[in-house]
């Protein structure tokens, strides 16, 4: 690269992130909105091909590698940056801000990266940038949330890790290539991938983290790390046929979830799952079509999946609440709200001229085009299923249908970044479904697709009227209506219960060899050990929480509390995530 005025993109994320505490008052708005624009100029001027290489042992470790499918998906999180930091100035919160655009900036590193090394240090400084929203929270929940973000991802990073270092052992190569499931390292980086990407069985980690995570946070994170995931999936998995399956189970399970919660950010977090299954089915098809579908839908879900959670975060910041049995009428208090959330839900239900339809269109017609028959009845089904839960059932729950315990009356529209970063966000997901060109033109490969066919509009009318009967009727026995709070049971419970059982059994087992003297000496060192974790652990949180901006007699109830926790051993997924923390933290520091 000759040109000093171009950077690696994640760089100048990473810049806004720092500058955000030295910029004083109002001033920080233009920053805020100046970085990501500076970031899509900036990735935009960069020419096809490979920059900022560097040798490292016998490998060639490339930071950015430019062509068009990763400039579409780091355009997308610019986007993200600029609109979740507009909608955040609501609030106007440093560390929110600073965690934002660095976690924003390692999904952009990593999209970029053309090796396996760097891909793997950004995969993992996604994980520790995913933590600020969370944490941003500021609640007990999201401290726990944040641990056991933290503990899951490790683990899925360490899976990866061991499949990078067996396929650079293999091949004697670090460059990021596609790869076949014909050997362990192939199915050790899928696995450590399906952790990002939410498979089942790996997915509760979404339905957990996301509602736990602060409103303007629940807005990054909703539209990076599963599409980070379906993005490695693309480049390194494309007609894995497994994929196929593993895609209609994640589009078709969450929506049974997704009809009962009430907690309507967690319903929410369900339908990311959902849309992603459509996402890692494109990835199993193959074929330019199926693949430029994954690329646009992933572009189309990130905009209206934004819209969604900043409206819900609208209702959250007005009325303390997202539980849909203590919400409904809201329309005539935040009506304009209500516009740009029904925007999001008609889009998220692939209505004709919105995104949602000139994309998700296009996986389902691969589907049928390669006569996958029962995958194109799979991911119909569940394009049903969404329009049921996220365009009828949220919208008639939070803006329509009887008042509940709060009193819309008293309830205002919400403030103006708020109404400006979602009615910009509703605003792209119209107009690329009447424009389709728009987007059409920047997939990876040539797009042929026509999505406006009198054959797709009557089917896909003929799905959406159908659906609306049904909800019609569901409503009128009684069956669909908001009926109080619940506690859904996921596949966690299983896996929690089982661990906790292993490691009592496998305790048990260790000490019983032993004998008194040295039994005792061992637990003097485990506990040694744990009160060593804890002051490191207290040290960093406490850094954390003097950025979140907590007054001292607030973290010294905190740390009383988590003090309490250790005593008790009331946390140990907790405990195991901040080690983890811990490690990843020194790790970039060394």
């Amino acid at each position: 690269m000759t040109n000093l005025l171009l950077f690696p993109p994640a760089v100048i994320l990473w810049m806004g992130a720092l500058l955000v505490f030295l910029v004083p008052g109002k001033a920080k708005l233009p920053l805020l909105l100046g970085i990501p624009v500076w970031g899509l100029w900036n990735l935009w001027a960069l020419p096809e091909g490979h920059y900022f290489q560097v040798g490292f042992l016998e490998w060639t470790l490339t930071f950015v590698r430019v062509d068009a499918m990763a400039r579409l998906f780091g355009t997308v999180f610019h986007i993200v940056a600029l609109l979740g930091s507009l909608y955040l100035w609501t609030f106007r919160r440093n560390f929110e801000f600073a965690s934002g655009l660095f976690y924003t900036g390692a999904a952009v590193g990593l999209v970029f990266v053309g090796d396996w090394l760097t891909f793997f240090a950004f995969w993992e400084l996604l994980t520790l940038g995913a933590l600020g929203p969370i944490l941003a929270g500021g609640r007990r929940s999201s401290q726990a949330a944040a641990f056991r973000y933290a503990l899951i991802h490790v683990l899925g990073g360490l899976v990866l890790l061991a499949g990078i270092l067996l396929h650079l052992a293999e091949t004697g190569s670090a460059e990021l290539t596609l790869l076949s499931l014909q050997g362990p390292a192939a199915w050790l980086i899928l696995i450590g991938m399906g952790v990002n990407a939410a498979f089942p069985l790996f997915h509760v980690w979404v339905v957990d983290a996301y509602p736990a995570a602060s409103i303007g946070g629940a807005v990054f994170l909703a539209g990076i790390t599963t599409k980070v995931a379906v993005y490695a999936l693309w480049r390194t998995f494309p007609g894995t046929e497994i994929l196929m399956v593993v895609g209609a189970v994640m589009a078709l399970f969450p929506l049974f979830y997704a009809a009962t919660v009430n907690d309507m950010r967690r319903l929410l977090s369900y339908i990311i799952i959902n849309q992603v299954g459509f996402m890692v089915a494109g990835v199993g098809l193959g074929g330019e079509l199926a693949l430029n579908g994954v690329a646009a839908h992933a572009f189309s879900h990130i905009l209206y999946d934004a819209v969604l959670f900043m409206a819900i975060g609208a209702v959250i910041y007005r009325t303390g609440t997202a539980d849909a049995s203590k919400l409904g009428g809201l329309f005539r208090s935040m009506p304009v709200t209500a516009v740009f959330c029904m925007v999001g839900a008609a889009s998220i239900s692939a209505f004709p001229f919105t995104n949602g339809f000139i994309s998700k269109s296009m996986v389902i017609s691969a589907a049928g085009k390669e006569q996958v028959s029962w995958l194109w009845l799979a991911l119909t089904a569940a394009s049903a299923g969404v329009f049921l839960t996220a365009g009828i059932r949220l919208i008639t729950a939070t803006f329509f249908g009887p008042r509940r315990s709060h009193h819309p009356e008293v309830v205002t529209e919400a403030p103006w970044p708020m109404l400006t970063g979602m009615g910009l966000a509703a605003a792209i997901c119209l107009l690329h479904g009447i424009a389709p060109s728009l987007l059409y033109r920047f997939l990876p490969f040539q797009a042929t697709y026509q999505p406006y066919t009198a054959d797709h509009l009557l089917t896909q009318f003929q799905l959406l009227i159908f659906v609306a009967i049904l909800a019609a009727f569901l409503y009128g026995k009684g069956l669909f209506r908001e009926q109080g709070s619940a506690v859904i049971l996921d596949v966690d419970w299983f896996y929690r219960r089982a661990g906790m059982r292993l490691v009592s059994v496998a305790w048990a087992a260790l000490l019983a060899p032993l004998g008194g003297l040295a039994s005792s000496a061992l637990k003097t060192l485990a506990l040694g050990i744990v009160i060593a974790v804890r002051g490191l652990l207290f040290a960093l949180l406490e850094i954390l929480w003097g950025m979140a901006g907590l007054t001292q007699e607030s973290v010294q109830k905190r740390r009383e509390n988590l003090g309490r926790n250790f005593r008790n051993f009331a946390m140990p997924l907790g405990l195991s995530g901040g080690v983890s923390l811990i490690f990843i933290v020194l790790l970039y520091l060394l």
